[in-house]
């Protein structure tokens, strides 16, 4: 692929992208915006492990790997629709 091709289809897909941003919904609860949440989300908690666990230096500190096992264990808070509550229950 040539490099103005390669230009004008980043120039092409920035466009479409900034245009769908215009397009959401104003309201802060639109269903929209939970489904954006929810992706998000869903990815870093995919992602982030990965990519620290790729690395076999990293699997000598556990701490880090505790804490990116129980960040990967906690359900996404649109999921359930409400926010966790972490301590003793009274």
């Amino acid at each position: 692929m040539n490099s103005d091709l390669m230009l004008a289809t980043a120039c092409e897909v920035a466009a479409k992208i900034g245009a769908a941003w215009l397009t959401l919904p104003a309201g802060k609860d639109a269903e929209a915006y939970k489904r954006i949440s929810f992706a998000l989300q869903k990815a870093l908690k995919t992602f982030i492990p990965r990519m620290y666990f790729s690395a076999v230096e990293r699997y000598h500190d556990v701490v880090p790997a505790h804490l990116l096992l129980a960040y990967s264990a906690i359900p996404n808070f649109t999921e359930s629709g409400e926010s966790l509550k972490f301590g003793m229950a009274a």
